[in-house]
């Protein structure tokens, strides 16, 4: 508004002596500018402004956007000058050489023709007329033509191949496939993968274009190795997402373990307050939420103190995130205090701590309550929004937090009248083991459901070289989505790892992590095209693991109490390496070797 307004004024001042001594029409397309002769506040600038403005006869009128064309187009920021640059040569670069003298052909119409396609095929030629054992294989195949097959391989090799002026072929339903001997796989790879051309597509493009053309043995498996090797596609795409083995904290009894974290902020209500802190039972799920005017350390611990440890005791285990009310000197003192554990989720991963799928139904639950009425009653509708989804069954126990926690289901209104059985009294004895039972077999039951969905899991050991997602919002949507590599130093338990990144020490989640690949930026560049047999692209070694760096908790941005061992030692061990895909079935059994 001040702007605008602003603006206003010094047009008026620009054309005052074409605008002094008659009547002018301001059009504008914000409307806030029609009530600036209405201003109320004597020491406001616009109050001023608008005082200079009635020496002047105007009338104002609202334009809109789409028609105020040529004052919105004069307002945009400048582009930046295109700069011409000789666009001749960047042309030359892009088209082939042209043929010599004696070999053009002016004859027929002007093409352009995949020179980099047509070279790489003459030397997997050249390749073959070099390699002993692709000859021999031309030699049987033309003796069978001639002779018949001996014995059933025999057959089968002369139904899969075929030979053409004196080059192996592999027989296909859209043609035939040019057989690459083992000293050409790593060119023809760089070629329809790591070439300009090709930019670098997925594995699965990798392969289709290049058995358009051309065969080998387990061809499906190179390429799935040389694009997962890829440093390019790793830190530019962005990547498959490790999905975590299924471990939780699982709590024997109810109240052992918890979940807190902090919402907010939001609205300031009207007993004043912003936030909310939520605690879940992870047990039952029976979920409390309290409204907080502020988010210090002392206010949450006194809310938890007062109104959840007075109710149902002291934790074995409090699992939170990395905020800064719980990795401060007071939390750290009223946790050994209170004579509990703390958990802390890794950096970026939200997912890890159980409560937040309560604070979304929270969230669903105040959109819904306050639908139409002011924003700032939120914190009276909290109660209700508990009694929903402490009487809502959970499909991990298979019952209602009240049920799991209380014995027996919460009333609602008016069903005390609807029926006759009252309400069943909380278990003692083997009733009430039973029902822990019971609630132990519906976890594990609906862990099981979805422990074996998504990729194939990753386990990292100490000195393995990783990846890290990219998550600085500065570097803008054409950067690289991944950053590294970094050094595995420790399993941190709960599926994280203790990482060396820079000079700190850091606690990341394995869905942020993935290994880092073989080949490095130095295999951007294609194979020499000599005149004998090609060389593939470099594959540099990677470094010796470095001297271990002294680990000091403050690295890990946990309390003092808890050592990263601890965590190790509660995390179960890797059962698995890395595994290699299946190889593909694709092709026949000949094997070419040099």
């Amino acid at each position: 508004m001040n702007k605008r307004a602003l603006s206003v004024v010094w047009a008026v001042k620009r054309y005052q002596p074409y605008l002094e001594d008659r009547k002018f029409t301001l059009k504008t397309d914000s409307r806030a500018l029609l009530w600036l002769d209405r201003t109320k506040d004597d020491k406001s600038k616009l109050t001023r402004w608008a005082l200079r403005l009635q020496e002047f006869s105007f009338d104002v009128i609202h334009c809109p956007g789409k028609e105020n064309e040529l004052p919105d187009y004069l307002s945009r920021n400048p582009t930046d000058r295109v700069v011409e640059e000789n666009t001749e040569e960047d042309i030359s670069r892009l088209l082939p050489p042209p043929p010599a003298p004696a070999d053009r052909d002016d004859t027929g119409p002007p093409f352009l023709a995949n020179i980099e396609v047509a070279e790489l095929a003459d030397r997997v030629k050249q390749s073959q007329r070099n390699n002993p054992h692709a000859g021999n294989l031309i030699t049987t195949w033309n003796l069978i033509q001639d002779n018949g097959p001996a014995d059933p391989a025999q057959n089968r090799f002369f139904q899969n191949y075929t030979s053409h002026d004196g080059y192996l072929y592999r027989k296909s339903n859209h043609g035939d496939l040019l057989v690459v001997p083992v000293d050409m796989k790593e060119a023809v790879l760089h070629a329809y993968h790591d070439s300009p051309t090709a930019g670098h597509p997925g594995a699965e493009e990798t392969e289709r274009a290049i058995y358009s053309h051309y065969h080998w043995p387990k061809m499906g498996e190179d390429v799935r190795n040389y694009v997962r090797n890829c440093w390019v596609c790793t830190v530019a795409k962005r990547g498959p997402i490790q999905e975590a083995t299924v471990r939780p904290r699982q709590p024997s009894r109810p109240w052992e373990v918890i979940s807190v974290d902090l919402m907010g902020p939001y609205t300031t209500s009207h007993r004043g307050n912003r936030f909310i802190l939520v605690v879940t039972d992870l047990y039952s799920m029976w979920v409390e939420a309290f409204p907080l005017r502020l988010t210090t350390t002392d206010a949450v611990v006194n809310r938890l103190e007062n109104e959840v440890f007075g109710r149902y005791g002291f934790p074995r285990a409090i699992v939170s995130d990395n905020g800064p009310q719980f990795i401060s000197v007071t939390w750290d003192a009223a946790l050994r205090h209170w004579g509990c554990y703390h958990w802390t989720t890794p950096i970026f991963h939200p997912q890890a701590n159980p409560v937040e799928r309560r604070n979304q139904e929270i969230k669903k639950g105040l959109r819904i309550h306050l639908d139409g009425e002011a924003p700032q009653m939120w914190d009276r509708k909290l109660p209700v929004i508990l009694f929903t989804l402490r009487t809502r069954k959970n499909a991990a126990t298979g019952t209602t937090p009240s049920n799991a926690l209380l014995g027996y289901e919460l009333p609602r209104p008016g069903e005390w009248h609807a029926t006759q059985a009252p309400a069943t009294p909380i278990g003692q004895g083997e009733e009430r083991e039973e029902r822990i039972r019971t609630v132990h077999r519906n976890q594990h039951r609906y862990r099981s459901r979805y422990a074996n969905f998504g990729p194939t899991r990753v386990q990292f050991q100490a000195g393995d070289e990783v990846m890290e997602r990219s998550r600085d919002l500065a570097t803008g949507e054409f950067q690289r989505k991944w950053k590294g590599p970094y050094r595995v130093i420790a399993n941190a338990g709960t599926n994280s790892y203790f990482i060396q990144r820079d000079r700190e020490q850091v606690k990341v989640h394995i869905h942020d992590l993935r290994p880092a690949p073989n080949r490095r930026e130095a295999a951007r560049e294609p194979p020499p095209p000599d005149r004998g047999t090609p060389h593939p692209p470099p594959r540099p070694a990677i470094s010796p693991t470095p001297p271990r760096h002294k680990r000091t908790s403050r690295h890990y941005n946990i309390p003092q109490r808890i050592q990263p061992a601890q965590e190790a030692n509660r995390a179960q061990p890797a059962t698995s390496n890395h595994q290699p895909p299946n190889p593909s079935k694709r092709g026949g059994t000949v094997t070419l070797t040099q």
